[in-house]
């Protein structure tokens, strides 16, 4: 729990503020929670921010239903927010509510249209929807407002390997390993790119490591073994479709 004083005025600001001290980066839910919330029901607050902390504490508690009522409180507040709008967002994207969070990432957008976060979370639910185009026009603008960034570049290829474009795929997730730190699951996805492209010896080049560091897993086993037995490499191919095979 973050520090705070031992001895404060009991008023409810102090007491509001250390409620939601207890629940920020969930650590300590359990207490924090029920404490927060009867503190909301005595004082009514008209600071949004209590009830979007609640909210958020309650979304990553699994209560997705009483974080909504409480996003929409904090809305009611602050309704041109887009901080909060960004949060309830966030959270229906979590909790695979993809209609509604690209609903509120687009009232977001609608008062800071070249916001990177707001536009990166709407192109993740628009590609939960199979909204391919609309998802890469967002994915690219993300690209354009932060090309530093190796996010939008791996979304970018997961939504050409989704069309089975995986030559396409390949150079994005290239550049969004060359961007930032080494993601495990970009590199998967860039040898199971590079598989599927026929370009066996390069995925093996990418999934042997990954293998390395994770001996026991069964789908890396499968995809070296196979891009091997594709090179002719038979010998080499054994030991992981052994692997694969004994982990079935």
């Amino acid at each position: 729990v973050p520090y705070y004083p031992a001895k404060l005025a009991p008023t409810p600001e102090n007491l509001l503020d250390v409620a939601v001290a207890q629940i920020k980066d969930g650590s300590n839910l359990r207490k924090g929670i029920p404490r927060l919330a009867g503190l909301l029901q005595k004082y009514r607050p008209r600071r949004a921010g209590y009830y979007a902390d609640l909210a958020e504490a309650l979304s990553a508690a699994g209560d997705a239903a009483h974080a909504a009522q409480y996003f929409d409180a904090a809305l009611q507040l602050a309704p041109a927010s887009t901080v909060i709008m960004l949060e309830l967002g966030n959270a229906q994207i979590d909790w695979q509510a993809w209609p509604k969070a690209e609903a509120t990432l687009r009232r977001a957008i609608l008062r800071t249209p070249n916001d990177p976060v707001a536009l990166g979370l709407l192109g993740q639910a628009l590609f939960e929807q199979g909204k391919s185009a609309d998802a890469e026009a967002a994915w690219r603008a993300v690209a354009k407002a932060q090309p530093a960034s190796p996010e939008p570049y791996a979304h970018l290829g997961l939504l050409e390997a989704r069309q089975e474009h995986y030559k396409e795929a390949v150079p994005l997730y290239r550049k969004a390993l060359a961007l930032g730190p080494p993601v495990a699951s970009v590199r998967l996805n860039l040898g199971l790119a590079l598989f599927k492209a026929g370009e066996l010896k390069e995925a093996i080049e990418e999934l042997d490591p990954l293998y390395k560091a994770d001996p026991g897993n069964q789908q890396l086993a499968t995809l070296i073994g196979m891009a091997h037995y594709g090179l002719a490499e038979y010998a080499e191919a054994a030991p992981y479709l052994k692997d694969a095979a004994a982990r079935d």
